[in-house]
């Protein structure tokens, strides 16, 4: 996928906030035999990101089948595939994280990439613990470029401190870089 088609698809998002009218997050309140909620593309991917106890390609799999319902209440959360558990982690998953997150991608060099999608690294993609989504600042096309990454770890520095400069030595190696260090 190009950068162009990244940057059409960030535009329909915005378009699909400005269509709806809708520049808030859906309220946690989505119950049993109740009316559903229309959501925003981007809140549905932001939903999925947080529920837990699936596995990446699963959950891709859920969202994209949610976002073809114009409105999601409780039974198509389970017709989709979540457990109740799940539909709980989806329905309540913090509004204030993804209203946050929705203005922050208003911005043009702010984008989210997809797992399965074209645009998600795909060295990425091939670990046990891959993340649906990636917010990423900048020029999305880097994240293609061969890099030196550490994904999910809260504690990086005191592990960047001990594992990078051996890690470095490999790369620059076997790419027969010299190294700066």
């Amino acid at each position: 996928m190009s950068i162009d088609s990244i940057v059409f698809r960030k535009k329909k998002f915005v378009e699909e906030k400005r269509s709806t009218g809708r520049n808030d997050v859906t309220v946690n309140k989505i119950q049993r035999n109740q009316p559903g909620i229309a959501m925003l593309t981007a809140e549905i991917w932001l939903r999925m990101s947080m529920v837990k106890g699936l596995a990446v390609a699963r959950s891709c799999t859920i969202a994209k089948h949610l976002i073809a319902y114009a409105d999601i209440h409780f039974d198509v959360l389970t017709a989709v595939g979540l457990d109740e558990s799940q539909s709980q982690q989806f329905i309540h998953a913090s509004t204030h994280y993804i209203a946050a997150t929705l203005a922050w991608l208003e911005h043009p060099d702010h984008h989210m990439l997809i797992y399965g999608y074209p645009t998600y690294p795909q060295r990425l993609s091939h670990i046990s613990s891959a993340p649906l989504l990636l917010l990423i600042t900048g020029d999305v096309s880097v994240v293609s470029q061969l890099q030196i990454a550490m994904v999910g770890i809260s504690s990086a520095i005191s592990i960047a401190i001990f594992f990078m400069p051996g890690l470095i030595r490999i790369c620059c190696l076997r790419y027969l870089v010299m190294p700066l260090l």
